[in-house]
């Protein structure tokens, strides 16, 4: 979850090299919440940034918490 996009690009390219092939990407921290509702299998790691506009990080990871 990063809001940079240069950021963005940078992370899925290591993680790529690293064979990691299905990753996905969200803007900010209710993109996250959102995306982590909406997959059938659960996410195995979450990269979180903790300034994004619409709501932050630290807001989100509670969130994601709450509902695991």
């Amino acid at each position: 979850v990063e809001d940079n996009l240069v950021n963005q690009r940078l992370l899925v390219k290591v993680l790529g090299r690293l064979g990691y092939t299905d990753v996905i990407v969200a803007c900010d921290g209710q993109q996250a919440v959102d995306k982590w509702r909406e997959q059938d299998a659960p996410f195995h790691l979450i990269f979180m940034d903790m300034k994004m506009p619409v709501m932050g990080g630290c807001e989100a990871t509670s969130l994601i918490r709450q509902s695991t």
